[in-house]
């Protein structure tokens, strides 16, 4: 259940017990806004929750693995145009792979789009590339 989280796509599961190991499981999705069905065994979870994916890339990003982080961090900002802290730290994440003219890029759309957002630290990311 817990790695149905880090699937981009919709999971079945079967033949799913219903033991209170696993309803504490769906409570933990249910708060964190991951929709889930459980009909008789079949539990169908939809991990279209970019919180959570999020902060896999952010894990990532720590243990210096860009590498995934810039995978993860692109599905995000591509579910949600508009989750600048997914974009600022996507930037960030190509910078550290060499990356600069994506990272510029990255920049430079999140400075037109939002302009308020992390204004000075936007300004001395794209002055050091």
């Amino acid at each position: 259940i817990a790695a149905s989280l880090l699937c981009k796509d919709k999971v079945t599961l079967y033949n799913v017990p219903r033991i209170s190991d696993v309803f504490a499981l769906l409570n933990i999705l249910k708060k964190i806004n991951v929709t889930y069905s459980f009909k008789k065994n079949t539990l169908k979870i939809d991990s279209k929750n970019n919180a959570v994916r999020a902060n896999l890339a952010r894990a990532y990003a720590s243990s210096e693995d860009f590498a995934n982080a810039k995978t993860i961090y692109l599905d995000v900002v591509k579910a949600d145009k508009q989750n600048w802290d997914a974009l600022f730290e996507l930037a960030k994440v190509c910078m550290s792979l060499g990356e600069n003219e994506l990272a510029e890029g990255y920049l430079i759309h999140l400075q037109e789009s939002n302009p308020g957002y992390r204004t000075q630290e936007v300004n001395n990311l794209l002055s050091s590339l």
